[in-house]
């Protein structure tokens, strides 16, 4: 019972590692570690980063796999008309590509 529990929250925290290394590399944004209170040196800025890291090991794996599987496809990009709409559609404008926006609206501790 409980070996079944902690599995399951194991698998929980690499899926929620994943997502965000999803987020990072799709849009730019990534946890602001200092901003979240751990200094350079600090164990538990080495072990957030370690966990990222395996995010972003599940994520690229994730990636391969699909790339060598005959059932996925690499489709077509997004229409830029689309997204604009949608940023009229919520009265806001999109970040400038070259640096995403830091302020507390575009995420609090995301970069």
């Amino acid at each position: 019972m409980v070996l079944g529990r902690v599995v399951h929250y194991g698998v929980d925290a690499v899926l929620f590692s994943t997502l965000l290394a999803g987020i990072k590399r799709t849009s730019g944004y990534t946890l602001d570690v200092e901003r979240m209170g751990m200094t350079e040196g600090s164990t538990a800025k080495s072990v957030a980063e370690k966990y990222m890291g395996i995010g972003e090991f599940v994520f690229d794996s994730s990636i391969a796999a699909a790339r060598a599987s005959q059932f996925f496809a690499k489709g077509q990009a997004e229409d830029s008309r689309a997204k604009a709409s949608l940023f009229e559609t919520f009265g806001t404008t999109p970040p400038p590509a070259s640096e995403p926006s830091r302020s507390a609206a575009n995420g609090g501790w995301w970069k």
